[in-house]
């Protein structure tokens, strides 16, 4: 059979007979069949399907679901097509043209190079609020590619027609993906190309009760977003530049809606020449608008000149992706007492150019930003964090403020500790559990301080730490990192000497606790604590990729941080169990692979002085041990000499004549 039109239902009864009645209108001059997968609707769909299926036997096959299965059910109903091309179509959306299917039939055959084929598709809203939209994007091409596919998903699911031996193997990522048909475009792209015809040939609509289209825009944004980085770990690194710009893209447009810019807002973008940042509002412009221009080379003062000019001709948000976030150290000092900061984030920032009231103006004006934020993440550690806060609240640096992130806790004295909990220039973020890297990431949002100190809820800092950094960064503009020496308490108590902070060492080591305090702009250009590495190693993370970017690490070789060593601590004892260590190192060696390959012989050299150390201190040790053993075996000479007289005196005939008096004397000791 040439082609099988799958059609997949579920609660469509309004709408079903539509888009069945747009299969069966289908001339074409082969044989088609339709194959109906309901997936146990709880309304009159299924009696819909049934009844089409009695009048047109010969061509509807219909396979009821016993239970709803989503993802699964979908693959199955797949795998029962006969034909050689799948035609998809979902029971909410219907074809308007005829030959809709013989056209898409006779493209595969012309281009064998395409795995699949789409078309253009109007947009109907169902209350119609709004006109039905037909566009096709001026850019869109006749044969597209995987790069194209992940940087704008550009085929609706009922224009899609696929060559079914795509999907002869099922990858489990298609049932993680929080959509049901991009990744199965992604997959169809690793096997091909993408073919498009520019025609209207089907209606895709919007209702409430839709999937997607039901969805709030934030949150398809953020399935966006973690859809494209689940892609990135399935697919070649030579496409992580495409990613890159899609994800600047997408958390871009996120910040756009936190931030309440409106859709036909007059937005600049610092795009730094990419057209696709430009794609996040209707209205968007590239600033500068003279192409070429860099910013980072320019005084603050003459890029506040061109946003001023701007903002004349009629610019109403100025917004700074994750690719320019660079300039966020350079021009924040002079924005925050310009404009309102409209969205503060690791992947973007946004300030709001129009007209302020003058009690804005005037509120804005009596902000001041702290010089170190100290970001606590807290999670069921509430018997430890009054001792954490107190230890900030104790530093001789007092320009500070501190934000703590309750991290979804489960133990109830923690939830009720910080329900409202009261600390001098203290703040708590309430959250759902997210791990580690992304409460300390958001908790750093929360704040514009151009320093960071990441502080665990059981641990603790000495009164000069903040202050003594703040020093060393002063004193060296190029420093990212300033940490210092450790005092280990609870379990145990020792000192760790730390560093240094640098590479090629740090490759092998973390030397450094995850409270060095690092530059906000370092933290920023390297976007921020990755929640997709092992939270284990998420900080000594962040070290290299900041001393990666060329800033240096310092040390104050002065004990300053104190860790809590304690059962159940990520780090107590040793490290992570032995049987985790290495998915966890790995992971850290993967995204940094280009660093530690372009380091192997100076990490050679490192390793093999590690070696010599140890072997030096094993031999030492043994040494110590042979001279400690003589004088062990000297020690039990002496009493085994003393036993032996002891013996001697006890069986002696005098000790036996003398017992009766040693029993009286002991009589007469006074009570």
């Amino acid at each position: 059979m040439k082609l099988s039109v799958l059609l997949t239902t579920y609660n469509h009864e309004r709408y079903i007979a539509q888009a069945i009645e747009s299969a069966l209108m289908q001339e074409t001059d082969f044989d088609f069949e339709i194959v109906v997968s309901e997936d146990c609707s709880t309304d009159g769909t299924r009696s819909i399907v049934e009844s089409y299926r009695e009048r047109h036997p010969d061509r509807i096959r219909a396979r009821y679901s016993p239970q709803n299965g989503g993802e699964e059910t979908w693959v199955r109903s797949y795998h029962s097509c006969n034909g050689e091309y799948v035609a998809l179509l979902d029971g909410d959306d219907y074809w308007t043209s005829p030959d809709k299917l013989q056209k898409q039939a006779d493209f595969l055959d012309a281009h064998p190079e395409c795995s699949m084929c789409g078309h253009a598709m109007a947009v109907v809203r169902e209350d119609n609020s709004e006109p039905p939209i037909y566009w096709i994007h001026p850019d869109q091409k006749e044969i597209s590619t995987l790069e194209d596919l992940i940087l704008n998903n550009f085929i609706f699911t009922g224009s899609a027609v696929l060559r079914k031996e795509v999907f002869d193997d099922h990858p489990r990522w298609v049932y993680d993906s929080p959509f049901s048909d991009y990744p199965l475009w992604i997959q169809a792209a690793r096997h091909g190309s993408i073919g498009y015809i520019k025609e209207f040939l089907g209606v895709y609509r919007i209702h409430r009760a839709g999937l997607w289209s039901a969805k709030p825009t934030s949150s398809q944004i953020e399935d966006l977003i973690s859809f494209h980085n689940r892609m990135r770990q399935e697919l070649d690194t030579e496409y992580d530049p495409v990613f890159e710009r899609v994800l600047a893209r997408f958390h871009s447009q996120l910040a756009c809606e936190r931030a309440g810019v409106p859709e036909d807002a007059d937005l600049l973008v610092a795009s730094g020449g990419d057209p696709e940042l430009l794609k996040v509002r209707t209205r968007a412009r590239p600033f500068p608008k003279q192409a070429g221009v860099d910013l980072e080379a320019m005084p603050a003062r003459d890029v506040v000149d061109l946003i001023d000019a701007a903002r004349g001709e009629g610019a109403q948000f100025i917004l700074f992706p994750r690719p320019a976030l660079s300039l966020r150290g350079l021009l924040r000092p002079a924005l925050d007492h310009r404009y309102a900061s409209a969205w503060d984030g690791p992947e973007a920032l946004i300030y709001d150019l129009r007209p302020q009231t003058a009690e804005q103006v005037s509120s804005r004006s009596a902000k001041s930003t702290p010089a170190i934020a100290v970001v606590v993440p807290c999670y069921n550690l509430g018997e430890y964090l009054d001792e954490a806060i107190t230890s900030v609240l104790e530093q001789t640096l007092q320009d500070l403020e501190i934000v703590i992130v309750n991290d979804g806790s489960t133990d109830p004295f923690t939830n009720e500790l910080l329900r409202d909990y009261q600390r001098s220039r203290t703040r708590v973020v309430q959250q759902d559990n997210q791990g580690l890297g992304t409460a300390r990431n958001n908790g750093i949002a929360q704040t514009s301080a151009p320093y960071i100190c990441c502080l665990d809820a059981d641990d603790r800092i000495r009164p000069t730490y903040l202050a003594r950094a703040l020093e060393v960064f002063e004193e060296k503009p190029q420093a990212g990192i300033v940490t210092a020496d450790v005092h280990v308490f609870g379990a145990y108590e020792a000192d760790w000497k730390c560093g240094p902070c640098r590479l090629p060492e740090m490759l092998v080591l973390n030397r450094i606790q995850s409270a060095s305090v690092f530059r906000r702009e370092a933290w920023e250009r390297v976007g921020g604590y990755r929640a997709a590495i092992p939270m284990a190693v998420q900080d000594w993370d962040l070290w290299l990729s900041i001393l990666e970017l060329g800033f240096t690490g310092e040390v104050i070789p002065e004990v300053l941080i104190e860790y809590r060593a304690r059962e159940g601590s990520m780090w107590h004892g040793s490290g992570p169990d032995p049987e985790q260590r290495g998915p966890i190192y790995r992971a850290l060696w993967e995204a940094h692979a280009s660093t530690y390959a372009a380091n192997l012989g100076a990490l050679a050299e490192l390793v093999a002085a590690e070696d010599a150390r140890a072997q030096q201190r094993s031999a030492e040790l043994e040494a110590e041990i042979a001279v400690r053993g003589d004088a062990l075996q000297a020690l039990r000479e002496q009493l085994t000499g003393a036993e032996r007289a002891l013996h001697d005196i006890t069986s002696s005939s005098s000790w036996r004549l003398t017992r009766p008096l040693r029993a009286l004397k002991r009589a007469m000791r006074p009570r």
